[in-house]
């Protein structure tokens, strides 16, 4: 995780996710609260894999999914650079 502009995180090749927001924090935490109780499974994130492929494929679709709140161009990044795992 780095904290830079989204211009330079562009001109590194990185994509940027804003995951950091009360509300984005607020609607992991349902989700993982949604997934126990109706899947009597505790989701540990610390234990996904950086290189776990189901999660690739769900944020590199090839048609836009419309995840971006302000604008077009942070959505198509995961199509433009295909990405396959996090770096730490």
């Amino acid at each position: 995780m780095i904290q830079a502009d989204k211009d330079d995180v562009e001109l590194l090749g990185y994509l940027k996710l804003d995951v950091l927001g009360v509300r984005m924090l607020s609607a992991m935490r349902h989700c993982l609260d949604e997934i126990a109780r109706t899947q009597h499974e505790k989701v540990d994130l610390e234990r996904i894999p950086l290189d776990d492929e189901p999660t690739f494929e769900l944020i590199a679709p090839r048609t836009p999914s419309g995840a971006s709140r302000s604008s077009p161009r942070p959505a198509r990044a995961p199509q433009k650079l295909q990405p396959t795992h996090w770096e730490t």
